[in-house]
């Protein structure tokens, strides 16, 4: 099963790099990229990822709700993860 991960709205070119590492080594993953996240093109970006920007597909949306729109149509199912004080263990 392909994971699909949205960056929303991510400022550091660095990590988003990582991200790009990290589903690299977890393998079948794509990265959806949204609003000021930057994209592969930042050189930071290619500094960060080590060539896993050229292994790992991905796309740009200019809005997050244009990507789970996306993935809605592709009928995949949409899970989000944010830490908060309310945050439930899993």
């Amino acid at each position: 099963m392909k994971i699909y991960v949205v960056i929303d709205n991510i400022r550091s070119a660095y990590n988003v790099g990582s991200i790009f590492r990290t589903a690299d080594g977890a393998g079948n993953c794509e990265l959806l990229i949204c609003g000021i996240s930057p994209t592969p093109e930042h050189i930071k970006v290619g500094k960060t990822a080590l060539g896993a920007d050229q292994s790992v597909p991905w796309k740009y949306f200019k809005t997050t709700l244009e990507a789970v729109r996306w993935l809605k149509n592709k009928k995949v199912p949409v899970w989000s993860i944010e830490l908060t004080e309310k945050a439930k263990h899993y």
